[in-house]
């Protein structure tokens, strides 16, 4: 009885819950779960960072590809430390926001400098 069971499961179809990620990362995260996890933590302020200049990178290189056009991501006016400072801002101010919003919000502030 049991092996019929058995391959009763084996042959019966059946279909798995597929999931759809748009995004996968840090950038998922709310800005209050940015301003939790770096609180005290340097740690937690690079993994963020490095995980805004990707996402920043990235569309960097596909409008330069599809548009020709591109922006300094590091000016001297607004290098690592000031652009770290404006995501803690925004968060600050925006907590139920996703964190990829306040790089979008960053990466605009960039193209204007």
């Amino acid at each position: 009885m049991k092996k019929l069971l058995l391959l009763i499961l084996l042959f019966v179809p059946f279909k798995a819950q597929a999931v759809d990620y748009i995004m996968i990362g840090r950038g998922g995260a709310s800005c209050g779960q940015f301003n939790q996890d770096i609180k005290g933590s340097k740690q937690w302020e690079y993994i963020y960072y490095s995980w805004a200049e990707g996402y920043m990178s990235a569309i960097n290189v596909r409008n330069e590809e599809r548009f020709g056009k591109s922006i300094n991501l590091s000016p001297t006016s607004f290098e690592g430390p000031e652009q770290l400072k404006f995501l803690k801002t925004y968060c600050t101010f925006n907590p139920d926001k996703s964190f990829v919003f306040a790089v979008m919000t960053l990466f605009k502030a960039l193209g204007k400098e």
